[in-house]
């Protein structure tokens, strides 16, 4: 019997009709599951803890990290219905998926966009798709652009609009800018003036002029611009910050007046400021904290060059002295001193926190141009004079200091329990800890853990006693004297096998060495070398 084309035809529709049937079931018993009792609106939130925000995540270029999240769209037809008919779910548009984006701006409907894109390499149809969100600025919360000057001109006419809702506004500039040619200059009306809600301003290598309207009533301002930018008089900027009373975070890059003179009047009170970081000339960062009142438990970073007067020494520190004076019952717990070719770097911690760190509160970098030679202990001597006592001082850490230099600030830190040393200072380290006075250790009594980094143990001194005898006289005597080093610490050492570690064993009772044998391999192949100047050329 032979069957025609409209019988399987029949077939086939009765087929299809019945999977309908068993798909409508099968939808309909999923509505009984208990995950599907939970309203849209909860299944929605549940939904959005799925994309929260991750940075590693947001800037890889694996899809399957940026949109793990979509799988809750595929799980069944009540989560897609679901999760399609959720805005927020689509509000953070993906450029590096150019094709998609459109859509994701329709499924978003009116919900806050937040528009993101740091990937400096765009190709033109990203571009395009950036053009297409910012014509939904009048929606957007969040617009984070770090891109070369050349796209920031295309889309300045997209970004040039009111956007009543923005929080977050961050662009950046400075990408592929090696000659270190102009920034992106800002109109004055830009964003028509109209952000009543933006609190957090963040520009590199633009510019925005100092009376624009969009620098005032904001929680986190951070302004950086290029060394050969002019900066702002002093008025103009203590006008700008005054503007600013519920400030938390300022951070200026070569922002700062030139001017050194007080002006009483423009004094300005920032009454929650949380963080101060201020990179430029001394006399610039001075004549800003001149001029600005902030709580004591504000953290400061003060980047300072040092080459354009001769009294930018004097100048910051007394800044810093003014601001100490206020607070007089401070503890620093912690200091680091490192030494760098041009310059010195001092950075303080007070409150100590749970993870037994301590509270960043001062950072400290001085440099001076190649054609200066400072003395750097110097400029640490002034400074900690300048400090609050440092009497409660736990933890020093000294790196890289020169060769001979003095150890006078160390007498008054009597309860120090933790020191570590890095770089070629050891030497000096070692003499100035074991050196005693009517039968006891002159400095750091309480010294506990000794950490030692990136030291050479031998070192080319030309004194005979090689550096591991002179740790181990250390230990001893301070062993001896009951001031012993309980723990020792040795980091990435150069030249210092097992058999010196062995050697402490006997005075320091916990000793974790990383085990790494290292630059015995650069030594041997010094002898092996053939001193022939044809050597070099016979392709060894």
């Amino acid at each position: 019997m032979t069957v025609t084309t409209s019988n399987v035809d029949l077939i086939d529709q009765e087929i299809t009709q019945h999977q309908n049937t068993i798909r409508e079931l099968k939808f309909h018993r999923n509505t009984f599951a208990p995950i599907n009792q939970l309203p849209a609106e909860i299944l929605c939130k549940i939904f959005m803890l799925c994309i929260t925000p991750n940075e590693h995540y947001a800037r890889t270029y694996r899809d399957s990290l940026r949109w793990s999240w979509i799988k809750v769209s595929h799980i069944c037809q009540y989560w897609r219905s679901v999760a399609l008919s959720c805005p927020s779910l689509w509000s953070r548009p993906d450029f590096l998926k150019p094709a998609w984006v459109p859509q994701m701006l329709q499924r978003s409907k009116m919900a806050l966009l937040t528009v993101v894109l740091t990937d400096n390499w765009i190709t033109p149809k990203s571009l395009d798709s950036i053009i297409a969100a910012l014509q939904h600025l009048d929606r957007t919360r969040e617009l984070t652009l770090s891109m070369s000057r050349e796209h920031f001109e295309k889309l300045l006419p997209g970004i040039n609009q009111a956007a009543p809702y923005l929080q977050t506004l961050s662009l950046d500039a400075s990408f592929a800018n090696y000659r270190k040619e102009p920034g992106v200059s800002l109109p004055e009306d830009f964003m028509k003036g109209d952000t009543p809600r933006l609190s957090r301003l963040e520009l590199k290598d633009c510019y925005l002029p100092w009376e624009s309207s969009l620098l005032k009533n904001l929680t986190f301002l951070k302004l950086h611009h290029l060394s050969t930018t002019p900066s702002p008089s002093l008025r103009q900027l203590m006008e700008i910050l005054n503007r600013m009373p519920a400030l938390e975070l300022l951070d200026l890059k070569n922002v700062l007046p030139t001017d050194s003179t007080i002006v009483p009047s423009l004094y300005v009170t920032l009454p929650r400021l949380r963080m101060i970081r201020l990179d430029g000339e001394a006399a610039g960062c001075a004549n800003v904290l001149n001029h600005l009142s902030f709580p004591s438990t504000a953290a400061m970073q003060l980047l300072c060059g040092m080459g354009n007067r001769d009294d930018s020494l004097a100048l910051i520190l007394s800044s810093l002295a003014e601001i100490c004076s206020h607070f007089s019952t401070y503890r620093v717990y912690s200091m680091s001193v490192s030494c760098t070719r041009f310059g010195v770097i001092i950075d303080m911690g007070t409150t100590p926190l749970k993870s037994g760190h301590a509270q960043p509160w001062l950072l400290l970098s001085m440099q001076w141009p190649i054609d200066k030679n400072p003395s750097r202990m110097e400029a640490v001597r002034e400074t900690c004079r300048i400090l609050p006592p440092l009497t409660h001082l736990r933890t020093l850490t000294l790196q890289d200091m020169p060769k001979g230099f003095g150890l006078e600030f160390l007498e008054p830190l009597h309860h120090v329990n933790s020191l570590e040393v890095t770089g070629t200072c050891t030497r000096d380290v070692l003499y100035a800890l074991m050196a005693c006075e009517d039968d006891r250790v002159a400095l750091l009594p309480f010294l506990r853990c000794m950490i030692l980094r990136d030291v050479d143990f031998e070192d080319n001194s030309s004194v005979e006693e090689g550096l591991i005898d002179v740790l181990r006289d250390c230990l001893m005597t301070r062993y001896e004297h009951k001031a012993e080093v309980r723990q020792l610490r040795l980091m990435n050492c150069l030249r210092l096998d097992m058999m010196d570690v062995r050697l402490f064993n006997e005075i320091v009772v916990d000793i974790d060495w990383d085990k790494r044998e290292l630059g015995f391999d650069d030594t041997d192949s010094e002898f092996d070398v053939d001193t022939d100047p044809e050597f070099y050329y016979l392709g060894r």
